[in-house]
């Protein structure tokens, strides 16, 4: 799991996906992104994320909700229109974080097999999943 260093202060956390894929995006939950504690993961709260225009998404975070639930999940969910190209479909999709702090920036990229979730044989659709524990210094 990815480690995001940052300090706890009011400048909020901004999470950045930009996903690439011959894959379209699936259902309304296109890209979720959850916070927990690794101590109580059924504990879970959901980051509202803003979709514009572009295939680029993002989040804020207010640092001090990460004090309790240091581990965010972010997962991807995607379908493709034949389910026999599906595992074709994601071996070449990737996706991109970025996580910006105004004093900190990383950035971090799922590729095939880290954190893809290819689900069910006769199902369309698949999800990349990407968790960074932010620690503060």
């Amino acid at each position: 799991m990815a480690t995001f260093k940052t300090t706890l202060d009011d400048n909020p956390l901004t999470i950045t996906i930009i996903p690439s894929s011959d894959a379209l995006l699936d259902g309304s939950n296109k890209v979720l992104i959850t916070i927990y504690n690794e101590d109580e993961p059924k504990k879970w709260r959901k980051i509202q994320v803003e979709e514009p225009r572009s295939k680029k998404f993002t989040a804020d975070i207010v640092k001090i909700r990460l004090v309790k639930r240091p581990l965010i999940k972010i997962r991807t969910n995607f379908i493709v229109d034949n389910v026999s190209l599906k595992e074709q479909i994601a071996k070449v999709t990737t996706v991109a974080y970025q996580l910006d702090d105004t004093t900190n920036t990383e950035n971090y990229v799922s590729i095939y097999d880290e954190g893809f979730d290819l689900g069910a044989s006769d199902d369309e659709t698949f999800s990349v999943t990407q968790r960074i524990e932010v620690s503060f210094i």
